[in-house]
């Protein structure tokens, strides 16, 4: 995988299976390193996927230095680029209802006054019949910490949640000190979580409710600081079917963390498994070119998120436009991908027109030809209907933005890495009125250390009128690992004030030098596209551009 440039990050659980044969048990066992059962003050036994396990208790160092090991032993076995850390709430595979979340071993009955934490004044979904409630499929309340004897407040009641976060933080310590840059996903979370680790959504249903849910559920993980998140596309539980699977690609390839995923007892849903003529296949060949065009867009916002110059990324439409009461409305329905884009998901099995809310904005379709433009006064925006049908993504551009973007419908990518070698397009889709846009583009080189040390290109990029302004804001220390970053196109949209200047395009690079060079420009709808290919003018050595009359 690694000599074609894929990434391998492999799901890691939090069990430790009881084996007297095997080191990692061993080792642990004899510093006393997992939780402890309340009952027997031994350690405490759960049942996840190898059977009876232990769990690690982080809050003692000797399993932290339990899990560098394992992480380090298991990397010089396989190298790893990330870690995927699943059940960590930590989950159980069985309810476990006469034994209040562990195995008890014989000669051990459940009673009432070690279990102290079982009935509190407010439990979520609490059913007397079932006893559903706080441990069900998860470790007993009062499972204790070797720490229980100093601080008798570390009990599973009061530290459960905290398990999964001092996981994610030493599964990235581990990972740094293997030289990586962390990718660590996590299905148990609470508050800081973002600052080690990304999200998914957890197992959702086949069906257009939860597709429905799954927005709102990366609005409010962007909210909680983690905005790199998403939901099991096509649904985990039940069947899916065509059409749902259809309408959810073409939403979830634009998440910010996007994958497809079932459950085993569900049919296949990968885009292939429709068939050929399938809705599915159909709008994943135009989705996931797509969401490969835009990724240095996406990158670079949520480098922004890092720098904390940005909040979040795929958020409500009321965040970018508070003034039009009409947005509160829409919360579930639409969403904005950045400042720059406003997508509109498509929540039904048929193909009928559906009404959609624009915000009181510029809005362009990809391809340069404006949808909407801007009214001069109010805040109200405009209601549009938009077609049903399989083979569209309603995705529009917001007038007033600089992007960066790959075409994959002309040049092949099959992962990042060869993204990264493809020239690049610098879109301009400038506000209606005053023929300005902003964007900015922050590029490195994926490195542990690159944030920390500033190490990473970054360019400020603005459009007035008819120049095009690049200003490199950060430089590269280290050497780039890719391929120069070179403009193969510049496309101006609603650029019809611009249409009969000449075909000169004045480069002006950073050692000064104007070149006045005639460059191929053709207009189409209002926009202007310069073919810079010729040239091969990297990124870096752009001071400005200007089309001038």
């Amino acid at each position: 995988m690694h000599s074609e440039n894929f990434h391998f990050i492999p799901i890691v659980d939090l069990g430790f299976k009881i084996d007297n044969d095997d080191e990692y048990y061993i080792e642990g066992h004899n510093k006393n390193a997992f939780l402890i059962s309340n009952y027997t003050k031994k350690e405490l036994i759960a049942y996840v996927w190898p059977g009876e396990a232990v769990f690690p208790d982080f809050f003692i160092p000797d399993a932290q230095t339990l899990w560098d090991k394992a992480m380090n032993d298991f990397y010089n076995t396989v190298h790893y680029d990330g870690i995927w850390i699943d059940m960590n709430e930590p989950a159980q595979l069985l309810v476990l209802e006469n034994t209040r979340g562990e195995l008890l071993p014989d000669g051990y009955d459940y009673d009432v006054d070690k279990n102290q934490y079982e009935y509190i004044p407010y439990m979520p979904g609490f059913r007397e019949k079932e006893r559903t409630d706080l441990r069900t499929h998860s470790l007993s309340e009062n499972a204790i910490s070797i720490k229980y004897n100093e601080n008798p407040l570390y009990t599973s009641y009061n530290f459960k949640a905290l398990m999964a976060l001092m996981q994610a933080e030493f599964t990235k310590k581990s990972l740094e000190k293997l030289g990586k840059r962390s990718f660590i996903i996590t299905r148990s979370t609470t508050l800081g979580t973002g600052r080690y680790a990304f999200h998914w959504l957890g197992d959702n249903f086949s069906r257009f409710r939860d597709m429905r849910n799954g927005i709102t559920g990366i609005f409010n993980f962007n909210l909680f600081g983690i905005p790199m998140t998403g939901d099991d596309i096509c649904g985990f539980i039940d069947n899916t079917w065509d059409n749902l699977c259809a309408r959810w690609m073409a939403l979830g390839t634009l998440f910010p963390f996007s994958r497809n995923h079932r459950d085993i007892k569900s049919r296949n849903q990968e885009p292939y498994a429709f068939g050929e003529t399938s809705n599915t296949l159909k709008i994943s060949k135009i989705a996931l070119p797509l969401r490969y065009s835009l990724l240095r867009y996406f990158y670079s916002n949520m480098f922004l998120i890092s720098l904390g110059e940005k909040g979040s990324f795929f958020k409500p439409v009321f965040f970018n436009f508070y003034n039009d009461l009409k947005n509160y409305d829409i919360i579930d329905t639409t969403a904005m991908v950045g400042d720059s884009f406003i997508l509109f998901p498509v929540f039904q099995n048929e193909t009928d027109d559906f009404d959609a809310c624009f915000p009181n904005d510029d809005w362009n379709y990809l391809d340069g030809r404006s949808l909407l433009t801007k009214k001069t006064s109010g805040n109200e925006g405009t209601t549009k209907k938009l077609s049903g049908a399989f083979d569209i993504i309603h995705l529009y551009l917001r007038g007033g933005s600089i992007i960066p973007y790959q075409d994959l419908e002309t040049n092949y990518a099959k992962n990042t890495y060869q993204l990264r070698q493809n020239p690049l397009e610098i879109i301009i889709s400038p506000q209606s009125d005053t023929h300005t846009a902003k964007g900015t583009f922050i590029f490195d080189n994926d490195g542990k250390d690159d944030l920390k040390n500033e190490d990473y290109n970054r360019f400020e990029l603005s459009f007035n009128n008819n120049v095009l302004t690049i200003t490199q804001k950060k430089t590269m220390a280290s050497t780039y690992g890719f391929s120069d970053d070179v403009i193969s196109k510049v496309k101006i949209f609603n650029a019809g004030y611009l249409i009969n200047n000449n075909n000169n395009l004045i480069i002006n690079k950073n050692d000064g030098n104007n070149e006045n060079v005639a460059i191929q420009k053709s207009t189409t709808d209002n926009v202007i596209t310069v073919d810079l290919s010729t040239l091969s003018l990297k990124l870096s050595d752009i001071k400005n551009m200007t089309l001038s009359a």
